[in-house]
């Protein structure tokens, strides 16, 4: 068949669809809240549709803008698992054999995941390259043997680079040779580092989605992050660059006026490490007159010591705001490297809330010194914080935090890589998911603490579902209220808190009806089998 004329094709999606994916596997494996989230609607007979990613993935539509502003022809193929209509059209594309294939492992943390697509790229386009990149790789480096290519950083300037390679007939034995920054590993697998370009203004190419089912989109003002915390994924750790303002505000308007966008999510690691480009920012969106409500993620420490730029991002439309507070022990925040204590936390919740925003907290449960009398800490300070929501991530041992682990083990408590995940002398992953589900049974029981959620589900599936934010605080109650009566004679409490379940669930599932037969057991077995 003759080539189509595109030059890389852009494609993912996320471990929960892959067939016979489980909550305790993958990307999964790390949130304890996707079971609490999905148990009545699995009593309730109803599909979990939901997962941390947005459905229209951030890091797609920017490569695909980038490569685009540089002269190459871009397609994107996304939600192939749970998409028949996605299903085929991916296939489509693959037979009119890319020049390269990238696979993006945002939200794939597993090797069959990876393995799946790799296949049928193969299977169907023999010829091209496949390229994969994203976090997924801190995680699981399993997933760089899927791919004749890995890039490890920001890929717009190595794949730039790799397209000009390979449309120039340079075959992929001989891309070493050719790549400037490229390098093979003792593994065998050729590397490309990745390089920023943030003064360019280009636009996320969101019209190559073939559906955006989302009004939320996501919003990325930076890349890398100005702090070092020591278990994080990301791996631009201490070295944050923003992009022109006025880019941003450019692309805003886009969403909004071009596309619809009821809601906004920036995904920077941390929105407010420049206060100053921050307040820019806010006073550019209220000239703008955007009027859409938006939210970020942004350091307690960093809200608790400028209460005056929580007011101003209150007054730009910032409704809610991503906190990592990560624990409530003085030790342990000391040893993540995160720079601020348990006061800290406190006081950034309280400007928050004083400024008329809503406050999600996030803690990671089992990093080394973790133990029953710090999660009592933990399960306390959120009790009293005056938190609206809160989510809990069990520690991953990303490849940064197993090297640091490696050269100082008695810093850390002697972690090292277990079975599939991990151990040390306080704790090990498995009993790290159990005291985290512990957590949010207990939370959930307590009255006046915060409501368990995914902030990620709130905005990408129930905000850009359809509902507004008081719906979506009634749905996470309506969850715990379910959980609460579970197991006890609270049947008529049950009936009322599944009945908001199903009411709220129908009216965001309307606009997340996956097109076709990809979220069927034989399709998915079909995606599957082939690797």
């Amino acid at each position: 068949m003759e080539k189509t004329g595109i030059d890389i094709l852009l494609v993912s999606e996320s471990d929960h669809f892959l067939p016979a994916a489980d909550l305790r596997a993958g990307a999964n494996a790390f949130s304890p809240v996707y079971e609490y989230l999905n148990k009545p609607l699995a009593d309730l007979g109803l599909p979990f549709q939901y997962t941390l990613n947005s459905p229209q993935r951030c890091p797609l539509a920017v490569l695909a803008g980038y490569l685009s502003g540089a002269g190459f022809s871009c397609a994107i193929a996304d939600n192939i698992f749970r998409d028949g209509e996605e299903a085929k059209r991916f296939e489509a594309l693959l037979a009119g054999r890319p020049a390269v294939v990238g696979i993006s492992s945002s939200s794939l943390h597993l090797t069959e995941s990876a393995a799946a697509i790799a296949a049928t790229v193969r299977r169907l386009s023999p010829s091209s390259v496949i390229a994969l990149g994203g976090c997924g790789l801190n995680f699981n480096g399993g997933l760089a043997a899927c791919a004749d290519v890995v890039v490890q950083g920001d890929g717009e300037l190595a794949l730039e680079e790799l397209l000009k390679a390979v449309k120039s007939g340079t075959q992929a034995k001989d891309l070493p040779r050719v790549l400037a920054s490229a390098r093979k590993g003792q593994d065998g697998i050729l590397r490309l580092d990745g390089r920023r370009n943030l003064g360019l203004d280009y636009l996320p190419a969101w019209p190559l989605y073939s559906s955006l089912p989302s009004s939320c989109f996501p919003v990325e003002a930076s890349k890398g992050c100005a702090h070092s915390c020591v278990f994080c994924s990301y791996p631009e750790r201490g070295n944050q660059e923003y992009r022109p303002v006025g880019s941003v505000i450019r692309e805003l308007n886009f969403l909004v006026r071009e596309l619809g966008a009821r809601y906004l999510r920036f995904v920077d690691t941390n929105l407010t490490s420049d206060p100053a480009y921050v307040e820019e920012l806010c006073r550019l969106l209220v000239r703008e007159k955007l009027q859409v409500p938006w939210s970020c993620f942004a350091r307690v420490d960093e809200l608790a010591a400028r209460p005056e730029l929580c007011a101003r991002m209150a007054d730009a439309g910032c409704f809610w705001i991503y906190g990592g507070a990560e624990s409530a022990d003085g030790g342990i925040l000391a040893g993540m490297k995160k720079g601020f204590g348990p006061a800290d936390i406190l006081k950034g919740v309280n400007n928050v809330k004083a400024a008329g925003m809503a406050f999600h907290g996030n803690f990671v449960v089992g990093f080394p010194g973790e133990t029953a009398a710090t999660l009592a800490r933990a399960r306390e300070l959120i009790a009293s914080s005056g938190m609206d929501t809160v989510s809990f991530t069990v520690l991953g041992l990303t490849a940064p935090l197993s090297a640091q682990a490696e050269r100082n083990p008695q810093a850390f408590a002697g972690l090292a890589r277990h079975e599939n995940h991990w151990k040390h002398a306080t704790m090990d992953f498995d009993e790290a998911r159990i005291a985290a589900a512990a957590l949010i049974r207990a939370l959930a029981l307590k009255d006046g603490a915060p409501v368990i959620a995914s902030h990620g589900i709130a905005m990408y599936y129930l905000l850009g579902g359809g509902l507004d934010f008081s719906e979506v605080l009634a749905y996470f109650s309506a969850v715990r209220d379910y959980h609460r009566a579970a197991g006890t004679a609270g049947a008529a409490a049950a009936a009322r808190a599944a009945g908001t379940i199903r009411t709220l669930y129908a009216r965001t599932a309307a606009n997340f009806g996956w097109r076709g037969e990809a979220g069927s057991p034989a399709k998915k077995d079909r995606l599957h089998d082939e690797h």
